[in-house]
């Protein structure tokens, strides 16, 4: 009798492996998997045992019900008309009408308060007229009347006829009515429209009560309600919201640019919003047949909503009242209504809304108290960036030669700093646990590079390294698919496997014994994320959600990024590659994209609500398949296929967000994309999500910071004399004007090491009234 290298005997280990197999074979038998046992006769004693311990280590169960729930569902039923039970029609009694009796009354109290001056306009000017053949802002566009009137002079006009109406009204004997005009334009109208104000002297309206704002700095408020899809709620991001507070503004009217006959400031629809004491309310008109194509406002989950047309049945689109009216009649024409208090409250970004400082403080004071933690998802190889190595390694090229792990790391190190400056301590206390979820790939190398770096100053107590979890590979039968003859094919669980791996790798009980309260999770190919957001953090402290999410407005509708929105009233992320182009494309009345609100793998889930995911998880997540190309070996030929040139079988993932169903209080924080976001997806020759846009990402910023902070940029010119890279002229200054901020689009290095600024902040001594040359390299 021989011993085997763990020290039981052979035959001991003989009857093992036979009585495994016999409850294997019938295992599979159950489950038409037998297929994994073809090559079992050619394998040694040992090998055998390894395949047995591989198959009884996978729930077959849960392969089949996945198959069959991916192999019969497909986007009609996924994505269809929304179930009747859910809709219901406006209730009669809070809808008014032009031709009611009260009509006059609205009007005049609509013109009381604009003679007051609380009444102000904000036109959704963001849309080029492309559709109607020309390349400039609709505002400009000119649709052909005697007087060659643009839609914006038109405007313009109606503006100054109900200032002199108003001033009419209250009897001034002067005019003092003004209702300011706050004009949303985009990237793409912006410049336009400005210069065709100023070459127009502003239509004879003043100047200064027409302001210009930019769409990817202050999204608006949308009526349909869409938070989570539409997020245009940036009203508070700038100065444009204490310009409406210092002017006294109590109402707000929100309008599309493309009406010709839109009624700007409508007394009696202003007057009508007052009476109600309404926070919200819209302008409708009656369908002219039940199948036209428009938004409908109804009521939906109980809630008030405009529903897209394609979004409900048809049998109940043709529904009617006793009076023959459409039930579902009411069509949305972009013309809102909103209190200021109610568009200041629904301002969910940060920016320089008024309590982003307080948030700030809050999550400091968070941090500080040591129960913030964040937790990394790293488990990607860096396979499309070119290299055979764990992502995080990856240095894109900045001066410093730092790679993705060392500037997260100094921002660990930094924000620390912070949170203790904030608490008044004398010495350093705050401590931020880091969490890294690697995997089978990446586990080893990650932890070598930690190392032999020497955690990058961070204490490496509180560096914690785990392991998600390996699944079997299915091909489009639902056979498992082999790696060999003694093993299974196999692939990580996704992200969202963090769940399980936290429970079975006592993350959570580490955490619960540091006394974590607050979770950071987030990605590890984005070089602009900011981890441990102070601001994020207090936020979702404020407001006592148990998730959050940080998310920006898409570029565009193909961007490979998830989106947020509601399905049957629960909160997802749907990933792009789940959503067919022509639902990406799909826009509401107003232009904007339907499913915009794009995630960017930066979430907070409080401790609690952590613990009871990574405990029912297996029960409440389902998985989302990913057809492949997985190398296999071929059971018919017994031959490995190590490269396939088509998809071979599923990958099962589930992703971290897949919890946000089962969140009690959820909430949403839009970030600027230009300060948070720039993925590393792609090597070079792809132009984007790669190291060059990436660098160029850290270049803009910092060099905006510099900027903001009072520093002067001088731009050499470029080595071949082009003016490409840099400003022709020799000595270019840049200064925080607005000139300066546009040149900033120039490329130049400009890196500042997180250990001097985690967002911008403690410049001001470095750089106010300082020159400085690139390259710039702050450490």
């Amino acid at each position: 009798m021989h011993l085997n290298e763990n020290g039981t005997s052979e035959q001991h280990s003989t009857n093992g492996v036979v009585d495994l197999e016999s409850k294997v074979r019938q295992r599979l038998e159950s489950y038409d998997q037998t297929h994994l046992l073809k090559f079992y006769s050619e394998l040694s004693q040992s090998e055998k045992g390894k395949l047995l311990s591989d198959i009884a280590s996978v729930d077959f169960e849960d392969i089949k019900q996945f198959f069959l729930q991916a192999a019969n569902l497909d986007w009609d039923q996924k994505i269809g008309p929304t179930d009747e039970s859910r809709l219901s029609p406006v209730e009669k009694d809070i809808v008014g009408s032009v031709h009611d009796p009260e009509a006059e009354a609205y009007r005049s109290r609509g013109l009381s308060a604009i003679a007051s001056n609380s009444v102000c306009v904000l036109l959704l000017a963001g849309g080029q007229g492309t559709r109607l053949g020309v390349n400039y802002p609709k505002g400009m566009f000119d649709v052909g009347l005697p007087s060659g009137k643009t839609l914006y002079q038109i405007q313009a006009e109606r503006i100054l006829k109900i200032q002199k109406l108003a001033d009419k009204h209250a009897g001034h004997s002067q005019p003092t009515a003004v209702i300011p005009w706050y004009i949303m334009t985009s990237e793409h109208t912006k410049e336009a429209t400005e210069k065709f104000f100023d070459s127009r002297d502003y239509f004879g309206l003043d100047r200064s009560n027409v302001v210009f704002f930019e769409q990817n700095m202050i999204p608006c408020i949308d009526f349909q309600g869409k938070v989570l899809l539409e997020s245009k709620c940036k009203l508070a991001r700038s100065p444009v919201v204490e310009d409406m507070e210092r002017r006294g503004v109590e109402h707000i009217n929100i309008y599309g640019v493309d009406n010709i006959l839109v009624r700007i400031a409508d007394p009696v629809f202003i007057g009508f919003a007052i009476s109600k004491q309404a926070d919200c309310a819209n302008k409708v008109l009656l369908k002219n047949d039940p199948h036209e194509r428009v938004g409908v406002v109804c009521k939906l989950d109980n809630n008030y909503k405009v529903v897209e047309y394609s979004e409900i049945p048809n049998e109940v689109s043709e529904k009617r009242d006793a009076d023959g009216k459409l039930l579902y009649g009411a069509s949305n024409i972009v013309n809102h209504y909103l209190s200021f208090q109610f568009a200041h409250k629904m301002c969910l970004a940060r920016g320089h809304d008024p309590e982003a400082e307080a948030y700030r403080s809050r999550g400091l004071s968070a941090i500080a108290s040591n129960s913030v933690c964040v937790l990394l998802l790293a488990g990607g190889q860096g396979t499309r960036l070119g290299v055979n190595y764990p992502k995080g390694m990856f240095n894109v090229g900045l001066p410093s030669g730092k790679t993705l792990y060392q500037i997260q790391a100094e921002r660990i190190l930094k924000i620390q700093k912070l949170a203790d400056k904030h608490a008044g301590h004398s010495q350093p206390t705050a401590v931020i646990p880091w969490y890294i979820m690697t995997s089978e790939h990446t586990k080893e190398a990650t932890e070598k590079f930690f190392d032999s770096r020497d955690y990058f100053g961070l204490d490496r107590s509180n560096v914690v390294f785990f392991e998600q979890n390996m699944i079997p590979c299915i091909d489009f039968q639902g056979k498992v698919l082999l790696e060999s003859k003694c093993k299974l094919a196999r692939s990580p669980d996704g992200n969202g496997g963090l769940y399980r791996a936290m429970r079975e790798c006592q993350v959570v009980e580490d955490m619960e014994r540091r006394g974590v309260e607050h979770i950071n999770i987030y990605g590890v190919d984005n070089i602009l994320v900011r981890i441990a957001d102070p601001v994020f953090i207090g936020f979702a402290i404020s407001k006592q959600a148990d998730c959050a999410n940080k998310v920006l407005l898409k570029n565009d509708p193909h961007e490979r990024v998830g989106v947020v929105c509601k399905l049957d009233n629960n909160y997802k992320v749907v990933e792009y590659s789940e959503i067919p182009n022509e639902v990406s494309e799909k826009r509401d009345a107003d232009g904007k994209l339907l499913y915009g609100a794009s995630n960017i793998v930066n979430h907070y889930l409080s401790f609690q609500f952590a613990h009871k995911m990574c405990l029912e998880e297996s029960s409440l997540l389902s998985y989302h398949e990913a057809k492949k190309k997985i190398p296999y070996l071929d059971v018919e030929t017994g031959k490995m296929v190590e490269s396939p040139s088509g998809n071979t079988g599923l990958k099962r993932e589930k992703f971290v967000f897949d919890v946000f169903p089962y969140t009690k209080k959820f909430a949403m924080l839009e970030v600027d994309r230009e300060s948070e976001f720039a993925p590393l997806k792609n090597d070079n020759s792809a132009g984007t999500e790669c190291p060059d846009t990436s660098r160029a990402a850290i270049y803009k910023l910092h060099s905006r910071w510099m900027l903001q902070n009072g520093a002067k940029i001088i731009a050499p010119p470029s080595s071949n004399g082009d003016g490409c890279s840099f400003p022709k002229s020799p000595k270019t200054v840049l200064s925080n004007s607005d000139e300066g901020d546009r040149k900033t689009d120039v490329e130049f290095e400009c890196e500042i090491s997180p250990l001097v600024s985690y967002a911008g902040e403690g410049l001001e001594e470095l750089c106010k009234d300082k020159e400085f040359t690139p390259p710039i390299c702050i450490n």
